[in-house]
């Protein structure tokens, strides 16, 4: 009898152990956190549409935004199988004073996306639009994934 309550009792435990799940804690994604921001204000666009382009620095470093006239300088990439390509590239030097973006600023701007000359079938996908933006104390441009948008939809 005694025997037989403890192997009830080992058979109880070993099956409260088994039917255990084991806790792996949370699952949480570590994101990097972006020191500069860089956003659009929608995520579809049509060639030629207005656009709102917001710049956050929150990085430790002065930067400078170069200019194409009053407007941001940047080229327009389209993500062709799996590479960004340059689709449209602003003709216009860099004249005149660029923007400075200085740490833990922000700085917003209206811009026009350019008309594509690509087939009209051709226009549909995946695009960014990659900054002239540099360290102001190196005059080097920032790493592409530092000065580029988050990708956004081009329609028709």
């Amino acid at each position: 009898m005694k025997y037989q309550k403890i192997t009830f009792i080992f058979l109880i435990v070993i099956l409260a152990l088994n039917s255990c799940k084991k806790d792996k804690g949370t699952d949480i994604d570590i994101v990097e956190y972006n020191k500069i921001i860089i956003n659009l204000d929608k995520g579809i666009y049509k060639p030629e549409e207005s656009a709102h382009l917001t710049i956050i620095n929150n990085s430790k470093k002065d930067l400078i935004l170069l200019n194409c006239g009053m407007y941001p300088g940047f080229d327009l990439q389209k993500n062709i199988v799996g590479k960004w390509n340059n689709v449209y590239l602003v003709e216009c030097p860099a004249i005149g004073t660029p923007f400075e973006i200085l740490q833990g600023t922000r700085k917003e701007f209206d811009i026009v996306l350019p008309l594509l000359t690509l087939k009209p079938s051709k226009i549909e996908g995946k695009y960014r639009l990659l900054l002239w933006l540099k360290d102001k104390a190196t005059d080097q441009f920032l790493d592409k994934s530092e000065r580029a948008t988050a990708p956004f939809r081009m329609k028709n």
